[in-house]
């Protein structure tokens, strides 16, 4: 995406351009993976095991099985 639609989106949104850039990376991930987040528990207290900057490398991978092997030794398997 290019940087000015970043950036136009960011202020529309108000949210800073880096986290547009850091959803948009967790895009390129799995289907699978991008499922599971969405249905982490709601986390009340302490700091979550599973972070966006965590998830950083995992986004750079193109292949969705290695992004799997990754993911499940960084969090363990996928809960199914």
């Amino acid at each position: 995406m290019a940087a000015g639609i970043r950036h136009a989106r960011a202020c529309a949104t108000h949210v800073t351009q880096p986290l547009i850039c850091q959803l948009i990376a967790l895009n390129h991930l799995a289907p699978d993976i991008q499922e599971q987040l969405l249905f982490l528990p709601r986390l009340t207290e302490g700091k979550p095991a599973i972070t966006e900057k965590s998830l950083r490398q995992i986004t750079m991978l193109n292949d969705c099985e290695e992004q799997r092997c990754v993911f499940g030794s960084l969090f363990g398997k996928p809960s199914s």
